[in-house]
């Protein structure tokens, strides 16, 4: 799915790579989805994405509507998978594609906050950069506005001498 993203995001047609069997990359990955192959939160978030973005419609590939998918995989605490990494994946991915956040989406990112502004990973790990970052990413299209201040709070006060963070 990250290839399909990369390709779009240049304006490349990911129909354009086909295997000696004519297999797109799409092909494979409507296969996967048939085949009962996607059982992460992670991995559906990305696949919405990377069909978007690839130009085709998220409401009706390979049988299935990704956007009716990736919301049942939403916890009964609002939160998407194990963890606000994939948590955010699925965040970015309904944006990506103007759905309504479901309802406790924000409420249960902002739970998973950590007492120094970042994100951890999973629930019960210590916050890392990336997450955090990609936590950012995921609250920009919201009205959320102390949350993000503290997160930036965290990544100024972890920054390395180099300009650079650690993870």
């Amino acid at each position: 799915t990250d290839v399909i993203i990369a390709l779009a995001s240049v304006d490349v047609n990911p129909d354009s790579f086909m295997s000696g069997e004519m297999m797109t990359p799409f092909t494979f990955v409507g296969m996967q989805l048939d085949a009962g192959n996607v059982a992460s939160v992670g991995e559906m978030a990305k696949i919405v994405t990377a069909v978007y973005a690839g130009g085709k419609d998220v409401t009706d590939f390979a049988g299935l509507n990704l956007i009716d998918e990736l919301s049942a995989m939403q916890g009964e605490n609002g939160l998407f998978g194990l963890g606000a990494f994939d948590h955010c994946l699925s965040m970015i991915a309904l944006q990506n594609v103007a759905a309504e956040l479901p309802e406790g989406t924000v409420d249960a990112l902002l739970a998973a906050q950590g007492e120094d502004g970042g994100w951890g990973f999973m629930d019960g790990m210590g916050s890392d950069t990336n997450t955090t970052g990609l936590c950012l990413q995921a609250l920009s299209l919201t009205d959320v506005e102390d949350e993000a201040v503290a997160a930036f709070d965290y990544l100024a006060a972890i920054q390395n001498e180099d300009g650079g963070w650690p993870y």
